[in-house]
C-alpha cells in the first residue's frame, strides 16, 4: 500500500474510551490483553485507490488497529457503531498519512 492521505479526524473522550459494540485485543503471542483507550481516529484514503477508505484507531498518534471500507460513509458509521462518534464531531484534514 502506497501513502494514504487523512481525510478525517476526531479525538476521543471519556464518552468514547470504551466501545460496547465491539472489542479490541491485541495477540503477542502470551496473552489477549486489551488495547489501551484509543485516543484519537482517523480517516484514510489511498490517493492510487481513491474509492478505498480505512478508519484507523490510534493510541497516542500511533496507528494499532484498521478497518476497511469501499466509502467515507462507510468508514463513517462504522466509527459511530463502534465508538459512538457523531458525524459533527470530526474535522476535516488533508494531510499526509
Amino acid at each position: 500500500m502506497g501513502k494514504m492521505t487523512a481525510v478525517k479526524r476526531v479525538v476521543l473522550n471519556e464518552r468514547h474510551k470504551r466501545p460496547s459494540q465491539t472489542m479490541h485485543f491485541l495477540n503477542d503471542g502470551q496473552g489477549r490483553p486489551e488495547f489501551p483507550p484509543f485516543t484519537s481516529l482517523m480517516i484514510t484514503q489511498c490517493p492510487e485507490n481513491p474509492g478505498n477508505y480505512f478508519l484507523l484507531s490510534l493510541c497516542d498518534n500511533v496507528q494499532v488497529a484498521d478497518t476497511f471500507h469501499l466509502t467515507l460513509d462507510d468508514a463513517l458509521h462504522q466509527a459511530e457503531y463502534e465508538f459512538g462518534v457523531r458525524p459533527e464531531e470530526w474535522t476535516d484534514t488533508n494531510e499526509p498519512f
